[in-house]
């Protein structure tokens, strides 16, 4: 049987710890060479069935969704500017950590209160997923959140990098919120307008 033999590129391995309880772990890992190869229904038949167990996010997959969910809960909060203020100190606070795993729920309880931590944990309430802990890509979680972008009312679109966002200024006027941006242009462009 090649799927515990230590030269074979089929060996499975699995190390499981928590509590001595007849119901449930506290976390475990699994080694699958064959996780990513194209024999996937035997590599899902050993997490899955065997083990009965569901994968923890892969670094890729854990930072795409985490950015997607706060680019959610961003878009999401349009009319609360102190949530969007939150999801956006959540954003600069990943980026500045010197933390290198992540969950969902760690994000949410770290990060965001009130409604903005409503909006986010209503984006994925599968409580595996909300706390399965995984690498953060900054490349990936980057490239997912990159730029603010505002749309105002004459139809301009000003899209700012989040490590910029101290050089512009949203202030209250009446019922309006009014973007303030002032710099010497560096770059200018001419595109067509894509539907």
């Amino acid at each position: 049987m090649d799927a515990f033999n230590r030269e074979s590129n089929l060996r499975k391995a699995a190390l499981f710890s928590g509590e001595n309880s007849r119901v449930d772990f506290l976390g475990g890992q699994v080694l699958d060479l064959q996780g990513s190869a194209s024999s996937k229904p035997a590599a899902d038949f050993w997490v899955g069935k065997f083990l009965d167990a569901q994968l923890q996010l892969g670094a890729r997959e854990g930072s795409r969704l985490l950015a997607k969910t706060l680019r959610d809960t961003h878009d999401k909060c349009k009319d609360d500017p102190g949530a969007q203020a939150q999801v956006h100190a959540a954003i600069l606070g990943i980026n500045s950590s010197n933390q290198s795993l992540f969950s969902l729920q760690e994000v949410e309880d770290r990060y965001l209160s009130g409604h903005a931590a409503e909006v986010f944990h209503n984006q994925v309430k599968q409580e595996p997923i909300r706390t399965s802990r995984f690498q953060l890509d900054e490349t990936v979680f980057d490239s997912q959140i990159h730029y603010r972008i505002y749309t105002l009312q004459a139809g301009v679109i000003v899209s700012v990098p989040f490590e910029a966002t101290d050089t512009v200024e949203v202030v209250e006027r009446g019922d309006q919120r009014v973007l303030n941006v002032s710099g010497a242009i560096e770059e200018e462009k001419l595109r067509s307008r894509r539907g």
